[in-house]
């Protein structure tokens, strides 16, 4: 009987030390899952004055934002228009910095307006924490004519949005590194002129892989009186579109 309660005692340690083990592995795991510091999660360059930048907090605290500043650099040239943020941000939430002028569904979750946003495509737009550049969209002191390519879309930083895929956790000084030769090398989603679905939120998932960008539909949805042919795309290059009629659970076909 010793024998047996012994060997009881045995495993029940065992199992003790296990589960602590795993206990401590999902607990590292929820510490290194999170941002290491505020970055860039979309950028809006549309039609008109239809743009809007957004910053992300994910680092798993609250952010006070006095320490934060936002520079556009115009043309090639220095640093000129800048926007000292203000508040705080808390963890998972984004702060929307919109044109004064922009469409009324990018002016519905702004947080602020500002002149940062006078950017046109050939403008690198930087992301400061004190004197120190965190992320930024572009290259500094560099004129690449009309616009830069991103994800292998010529020209993606004029007349599209862009967003920062759910796996980023930091931003980027490397441009080139951060904008990528195609759509699976890139941290950028890139979306169509006047794209605002996202913007407001941002999906966030360190430990996943790529997210295909939403799916537009061509015609938008609405009300139309004759028969009308819809075409169905993703500007996620290689991704897989499924969809159904009755509003069931779409499954591969």
């Amino acid at each position: 009987m010793n024998t047996v309660k012994k060997m009881c005692n045995f495993v029940e340690e065992i199992m003790k030390r296990t589960l602590t083990t795993l206990l401590m592995l999902a607990a590292l795991t929820l510490v290194f899952a999170q941002a290491n510091g505020l970055f860039f999660s979309e950028y809006i360059e549309g039609s008109s004055n239809n743009k809007a930048l957004e910053i992300f907090n994910g680092t798993g605290n609250t952010v006070d934002l006095s320490q934060y500043t936002v520079k556009l650099g115009s043309n090639g040239g220095d640093w000129g228009n800048t926007l000292t943020l203000e508040g705080s941000l808390d963890n998972n939430s984004v702060y929307v910095i919109a044109n004064a002028g922009a469409d009324a569904t990018i002016q519905a979750v702004a947080n602020v307006t500002s002149t940062v946003t006078y950017y046109n495509g050939n403008d690198a737009v930087a992301l400061f924490q004190g004197d120190t550049m965190i992320d930024i969209i572009g290259v500094y002191q560099e004129d690449p004519g009309t616009a830069w390519d991103v994800a292998g879309v010529t020209g993606a930083t004029v007349e599209h949005t862009l967003i920062r895929k759910p796996h980023i956790v930091q931003g980027n000084l490397d441009w080139a590194s951060s904008a990528g030769t195609n759509a699976d090398n890139s941290e950028w989603l890139v979306e169509p002129q006047n794209y605002f679905e996202n913007i407001g939120s941002h999906v966030f998932n360190p430990s996943g892989g790529d997210i295909a960008g939403t799916p537009t539909f061509d015609p938008p949805a609405g009300a139309y009186i004759q028969p009308v042919n819809v075409s169905i795309s993703s500007a996620t290059a290689g991704a897989t579109i499924r969809y159904t009629l009755d509003g069931s659970e779409p499954t591969e076909g």
